[in-house]
């Protein structure tokens, strides 16, 4: 299950929807052991996902609280390659170091089982990685 963290807990009591929340979205790749809760510090990057290495952009409304990727295409061009096993989606400003306040959705990443699904959790050095589908649910599960 994807985890929030405190800080997106706060913005999404406090001011705004999850689509705010966001002002400069990316999509974080990562190896190794996830951290424990989205708050905690991160490790290495090994893909950075944007639309056009620009901020992602979602669709204009949320239907029953799922909101989705734009049609545009979401990719990255990865330089360093590597095994994928969680993901992060964050503000571009995000340094990846332990915070309350900083929004962010910790996810796992594998073929099945997991919050993102992949057809590979292999990023191939020099290889376009494309994300065709993505939602954010927010509220209780249906």
């Amino acid at each position: 299950m994807a985890k929030f963290s405190t800080g997106l807990c706060k913005i999404l009591g406090d001011t705004a929807p999850v689509k705010t929340a966001f002002s400069t979205p990316e999509l974080r790749y990562y190896s190794g052991s996830a951290p424990a809760t989205a708050d905690a510090a991160e490790g290495s990057i090994i893909a950075t996902i944007k639309e056009g290495g620009a901020a992602l952009t979602f669709s204009a409304t949320a239907p029953a609280g799922v909101l989705s990727k734009s049609a545009s295409a979401w990719t990255d061009p990865s330089t360093v390659g590597g095994t994928v096993t969680h993901a992060r989606l964050c503000n571009a400003a995000d340094g990846g170091g332990s915070s309350t306040s900083l929004p962010r959705v910790q996810m796992t990443v594998g073929t099945g089982g997991t919050d993102i699904i992949v057809g590979t959790t292999t990023i191939g050095a020099s290889i376009v990685y494309t994300v065709d589908y993505f939602t954010v649910t927010v509220g209780p599960p249906s």
